[in-house]
C-alpha cells in the first residue's frame, strides 16, 4: 500500500510505503489503521524524523498510526510460540481501536446474538443440544450441528432467551 506525501511538501514529494494496512469501518465512517514494524537496523532510533514525517503524512490522511518496535515484536512472536491459548496484546490493541471508534462492528459485538439477528435477519440465539446437553449461539428454528458432539438436530431457543 502506498500512501502519497499529502503534508510536508518541503522534503521529497514521494509516496509512502505502509508495513501493514487494516482497513475496517463503513463507507461512511471507515477506520484506516497503519501498523508500522520499527526493526533494529533500519531504525536504530524510536521515532527519527523520517518517521515522524511519515506518521504525520498518514494522520492527515486518515490513518490511525501504530508503531512496534522490534522488543515488542520479538516479544510478542516468543509468547505465539510458547503459549498454546496466546492472545496477541497488538491484535488486542487493534481491536480496541475498531470498537471505539464509532461502536463498529467488531468479533465482540459480533458474538452477541442480537446483533447478529440484526446483521444475518435470521433469528440466533442460545440453543441446548438435546443429545450432550450443552449449549451453543446458534441460529433457532433450523436443522443445526452441535459443535460438541456433532449431532443434528431442530433448534429451538432456550427458555431464557427473548428471539
Amino acid at each position: 500500500m502506498r500512501v502519497p506525501n499529502i503534508y510536508d511538501y518541503s522534503g521529497p514529494n514521494g509516496e509512502y510505503e505502509l508495513d501493514f494496512a487494516i482497513y475496517s469501518g463503513t463507507k461512511k465512517e471507515p477506520v484506516k489503521i497503519a501498523l508500522e514494524c520499527d526493526g533494529i537496523l533500519s531504525h536504530r532510533r524510536r521515532h527519527n524524523p523520517r518517521d515522524r514525517r511519515k506518521d504525520v503524512n498518514l494522520q492527515a490522511a486518515g490513518w490511525i498510526v501504530l508503531r512496534f518496535g522490534a522488543d515488542e515484536i520479538q516479544t510478542e512472536l516468543r509468547s505465539l510460540a510458547e503459549k498454546e491459548n496466546h492472545v496477541s496484546s497488538i491484535v488486542e490493541i487493534v481491536d480496541n481501536i475498531v470498537e471505539s471508534v464509532g461502536g463498529l462492528l467488531t468479533a465482540n459485538t459480533y458474538a452477541d446474538n442480537a446483533m447478529r439477528t440484526r446483521l444475518t435477519g435470521l433469528p440466533w440465539g442460545s440453543v441446548t443440544c438435546p443429545s450432550c446437553g450443552e449449549w451453543q449461539n446458534d441460529i433457532v428454528g433450523r436443522m443445526v450441528k452441535c459443535r460438541h458432539c456433532g449431532m443434528g438436530y431442530k433448534s429451538s431457543a432456550d427458555s431464557k432467551e427473548d428471539v
